[in-house]
């Protein structure tokens, strides 16, 4: 109700009621309703130390609605790299228009990889720096043409560093790269024609270094359509809280 009719005068009293875990999803979606910039900040906070996906996914959602771009990249990397993903994280990052940022290619890339997935397609992607130095992973936001599963195949060039004449020029690849097997990931898609979000490690040979430009092939089959893609560090999750000390109840002899 308070987002439904923008009460300015709330929004404070929102920020404040952050620390509910029970409430948090709503007041997010409250105070992107509202539309004052002055919630960024509260919410940019919140968000680095979240633990629950469902309230990441809430305050991912206010803060790009509220225009947020340089505060949800690191959040974004690292929620991408924890155990279990950030859901829909690829498509937030399309939505606030950080999908480059975030180990995804950069326009042109992009748009050579959802036309040519499906013919074999030769991607840079810069790795960005973080993690825990323990791996890296690929996740690619797929869907299925026909409602059935499918794959989608990544890994080094089987030559090295692909070259396509006219690269430069055209958005057409002048020939697709050979994939090297040896070194290869299978990503699954569901029989879903929504686009979903699927993730998997890749192995230490592919190379894949935070800070680093990343040349990566892909190869996907006749079913499935490749929205997007990135490579990230694996990172550690948000730690549980330092449990409260005891302390005695009020009237209560504590003595041993």
């Amino acid at each position: 109700a308070l987002g439904h009719i923008r009460s300015r005068a709330a929004v404070r009293p929102l920020i404040d009621a952050l620390g509910d875990v029970r409430l948090r999803p709503d007041v997010a979606r409250a105070l992107a309703d509202i539309g004052e910039d002055a919630a960024r900040p509260a919410l940019a906070e919140q968000l680095a130390g979240e633990r629950y996906h469902t309230a990441r996914v809430a305050l991912f959602e206010a803060l790009v609605r509220l225009g947020a771009k340089p505060e949800l990249r690191a959040p974004l990397v690292r929620f991408l790299g924890t155990p279990d993903p950030l859901p829909d994280g690829l498509g937030i990052a399309e939505r606030a228009d950080l999908l480059d940022l975030v180990g995804g290619p950069k326009e042109r890339d992009l748009a050579r990889l959802r036309r040519f997935a499906t013919s074999g397609v030769g991607v840079r992607l810069l790795v960005p720096e973080g993690g825990n130095g323990r791996g890296t992973r690929i996740l690619c936001r797929l869907r299925s043409t026909d409602g059935r599963g499918g794959e989608l195949r990544v890994g080094p060039a089987k030559s090295g560093l692909f070259r396509h004449p006219g690269d430069g020029q055209t958005l057409v690849p002048g020939a697709a790269p050979e994939l090297d097997a040896s070194r290869a990931t299978t990503l699954h898609s569901l029989a879903e024609s929504a686009p979903h979000d699927v993730a998997a490690d890749l192995p230490d040979t592919v190379g894949a270094t935070p800070g680093k430009l990343l040349e990566l092939v892909f190869y996907a089959t006749q079913n499935v359509a490749v929205e997007a893609c990135a490579v990230v560090p694996l990172a550690d999750d948000v730690p549980p809280p330092p449990p409260e000390p005891w302390r005695p109840e009020k009237g209560v002899d504590a003595t041993p």
